[in-house]
């Protein structure tokens, strides 16, 4: 399940992620130099790695928060757990019969 979410949630950011640098960061990417520049292709490829690198960093952020809400979720079960009850002399006698 941890895997399948952050599969979707690293989809979700890198889509946001991408339309976020090709709607604010227009003009600004045009001026770098040659090997970021997005109208090359190893330009646009450097771009899209950088997108997805920070993609799956905002995605293991999301399944973090997702595994710290199961774990609290959990954690009154703490309350049900005791120490296992003692063996009684009647159920001694019976594993010393059957040793």
């Amino acid at each position: 399940m941890v895997v399948f979410l952050l599969g979707q949630f690293t989809s979700q950011s890198h889509a946001s992620l991408a339309e976020f640098r090709e709607s604010v960061f227009v003009c600004p990417l045009q001026q770098l130099p040659g090997l970021l520049d997005p109208a090359t292709d190893a330009g646009s490829g450097v771009a899209r790695c950088l997108v997805t690198k920070q993609a799956t960093l905002l995605a293991f952020l999301a399944d973090f928060k997702v595994m710290l809400a199961v774990a609290l979720g959990a954690l009154p079960l703490v309350l049900f757990m005791r120490r296992p009850r003692r063996h009684t002399t009647r159920d001694q006698e019976i594993e010393a019969a059957f040793e």
